[in-house]
């Protein structure tokens, strides 16, 4: 009997499409609250980089890891109103303020600026990008991974959006350029995480 063999369905980039890999996946899973979006994004950045087939579970399992690691760094109170959860209340984690945790964790990464994403991207590495708004409310930003670019039009970025699940275009007016980090892997190495 033959053993049947799990094929992976992968998105097809549009024509002028530059992404920053050839297989990425079709579908990933979407963040499983509203506050979780950078976390996330680094989950997504994770699988991108160390696995040749997005592999969903391991994943899963890195955004766990750094969920737990999130809430030990921001100071995070389950018994009350600590500092991560006040910071909920306004708003959520900054981005700004996520470098550090990045930091924390190992996480190589570096700032950068609109004008950098299409190297970044041309070098095989994913951009987490701020967004300034989302879902139309002002003020409520938001934050993708940033897997490709329009080769067309310098403008258009290709993005994992771990609200929806889905892969969104939106243009450079969109981010905050002041949010925006190349994610280059982690300073130890995978296997001893």
């Amino acid at each position: 009997m033959l053993k049947k063999k799990h094929i992976y369905e992968h998105y097809m980039p549009k024509k002028n499409e530059v992404m920053v890999r050839d297989k990425l996946p079709l579908k990933f899973f979407t963040q499983p609250d509203l506050t979780s979006f950078s976390i996330t994004c680094l989950a997504y950045a994770f699988g991108l980089y160390y696995y040749n087939d997005y592999d969903n579970s391991s994943v899963i399992r890195e955004y766990c890891r750094l969920d737990l690691a999130f809430f030990d760094y921001f100071g995070y109170d389950i018994n009350g109103l600590g500092q991560y959860e006040e910071k909920v209340t306004k708003g959520g984690c900054y981005i700004n303020e996520f470098s550090g945790f990045m930091k924390s964790e190992g996480i190589i990464h570096e700032r950068i600026d609109l004008n950098d994403v299409h190297n970044a991207i041309d070098e095989h590495y994913p951009v987490l990008g701020g967004l300034k708004s989302y879902m139309g409310i002002e003020n409520a930003g938001h934050e993708v991974l940033i897997v490709g670019y329009d080769s067309n039009d310098n403008n258009s970025f290709c993005c994992m959006d771990p609200y929806t699940g889905t892969y969104e275009t939106h243009s450079a007016n969109e981010f905050h350029d002041l949010y925006m980090y190349k994610y280059e892997g982690y300073l130890t190495p995978l296997d001893k995480k």
